[in-house]
């Protein structure tokens, strides 16, 4: 190759070198170092070559043509930082879910104790007795005397219709409410159940499950002894007591007589216990007839409950209705009659209501 040639192609390669150099790729700082090195030292070899190739007598590239294949600095490219973590600020925390309070009803009793008469408790027939329990409001209204104990159901032993409580009681505390009772004549185990009734209606028992008062007992008469009684011998020379005159015919004693459970609605019951005083046995078929009063009774002729004997008692309940409702007093005359002896009377007494 001749003189012009090599001059030529040192000059296409420095031109090569120069476009490369001037070129810079989007890519990161160490790729285009690279490239930049591959290219100069390919240059460099291409150079190295063409003296080889040079005939003797001809001159060599001068250093400073050579010196021109430095590369040119490659500015270095702006490279993309990595985008910042969110810190533990950053992370929104979970908003608490608000727990649901439960509602308190008005109108709720929570049972606590028997005071009196527990369950099981022997009675004679036609025993009185008070039955008292211990409650507390456990509901969010305050009970006031407005607030009562109503008879539910079960044997009713006489039981008033309906008892107000003495004083407000407010929520969480307690309070001793009681009734008065008779315990039936017969021989048995009697139960009778009550409810709480607030002033708008509401009836409501003890706990979730609104469970009644009970007042729960046994009747059972006195038993015989098991061995005779032997009367004592007088000594004739012991004075004798003067003979008790002969009791009369006709005669009675009257025990727990009064008008009871006098509802809202003008009902009522009329309550006696009768002991015969007299000397005759009054009859199963003997009948109490209201003779003043009998417009506040559907019937007017009640029969006895059994065959009474002389020091024998009984005990006997009628219900009645006023129209009054109860608002004024009144006065009812019974008499106990034997039918089978044109009514021939054993026995009189007056039950009066007051308000």
């Amino acid at each position: 190759m001749g003189k012009t040639g090599r001059i030529v192609l040192l000059t296409f390669v420095i031109v090569i070198i120069s476009i490369a150099c001037s070129f810079t790729p989007v890519v990161n700082t160490r790729s285009a170092e690279l490239t930049q090195t591959a290219v100069y030292e390919t240059a460099v070899e291409v150079v190295k070559q063409t003296q080889a190739a040079a005939t003797p007598g001809e001159a060599a590239p001068s250093p400073t043509m050579a010196a021109t294949l430095e590369p040119t600095p490659v500015p270095p490219t702006a490279t993309s930082s990595p985008t910042a973590l969110p810190t533990a600020t950053d992370i929104p925390t979970a908003i608490p879910t608000a727990i649901p309070t439960v509602s308190i009803p008005c109108n709720k009793a929570s049972f606590v104790k028997d005071v009196t008469v527990p369950d099981g408790t022997e009675m004679k027939p036609g025993e009185s007795f008070v039955k008292t329990w211990r409650i507390t409001n456990s509901g969010s209204c305050t009970w006031t005397p407005a607030y009562q104990l109503v008879f539910s159901s079960g044997e009713r032993m006489s039981a008033p219709g309906s008892v107000n409580l003495s004083g407000n009681v407010s929520p969480s505390s307690t309070v001793d409410i009681s009734v008065q009772l008779v315990s039936p004549a017969s021989d048995g185990s009697y139960t009778a159940y009550f409810m709480l009734k607030a002033p708008d209606g509401t009836i409501f028992g003890m706990g979730n499950s609104n469970t009644s008062l009970s007042a729960v007992i046994k009747v059972k008469k006195s038993a015989a002894l098991p061995f005779p009684i032997f009367t004592a011998i007088i000594p004739p020379s012991l004075p004798t007591k003067t003979p008790l005159p002969p009791l009369p015919e006709k005669a009675c004693d009257v025990h727990y007589n009064w008008v009871d459970n006098m509802w809202v609605d003008g009902r009522f019951d009329a309550i006696v216990n009768l002991v015969n005083k007299g000397s005759r046995t009054w009859g199963s078929d003997f009948v109490l007839a209201p003779v003043v009063g009998e417009e506040y009774f559907e019937g007017y002729f009640y029969s006895i409950p059994r065959v009474t004997k002389t020091g024998e008692e009984f005990f006997f309940s009628a219900e009645g209705y006023d129209s009054d409702k109860g608002k004024y007093p009144f006065t009812i005359v019974w008499e106990l009659m034997d039918p089978n002896a044109g009514w021939e009377t054993y026995c009189t007494f007056e039950t009066n209501y007051v308000p």
